[in-house]
């Protein structure tokens, strides 16, 4: 196992941890609608993060001095398709946009 692929289960480990607990506690505080927002971001999170390094490790392991059309175009559709997902929910009424 590389250094890169140690360093991302390291993180993937914490950022699990770390939403857990946090989700735990929003829950203990009987904050239902935030908890479920909370997990829905960090599971956002926790995938765009792997992706990310995903990607990184692609490229890296490709040595290409440009950058292919598809990454450039995905890197830059991944905002507005994350923001757009979000209205939706939102329009749907499933969550509130402002939980707290």
């Amino acid at each position: 196992m590389t250094d890169l692929a140690k360093t991302e289960a390291h993180m993937l480990r914490w950022m699990g941890i770390i939403a857990i607990l946090a989700t735990i506690a929003l829950l203990s505080f009987g904050r239902i609608e935030t908890a479920v927002a909370f997990v829905i971001g960090a599971l956002v999170g926790v995938m765009n993060f792997h992706w990310l390094c995903k990607t990184v490790t692609v490229l890296m392991d490709a040595q290409v001095t440009r950058v292919s059309r598809k990454v450039a175009i995905l890197m830059l559709v991944r905002y507005p398709l994350g923001f757009a997902a979000l209205i939706l929910v939102y329009y749907v009424g499933s969550l509130p946009l402002l939980p707290l």
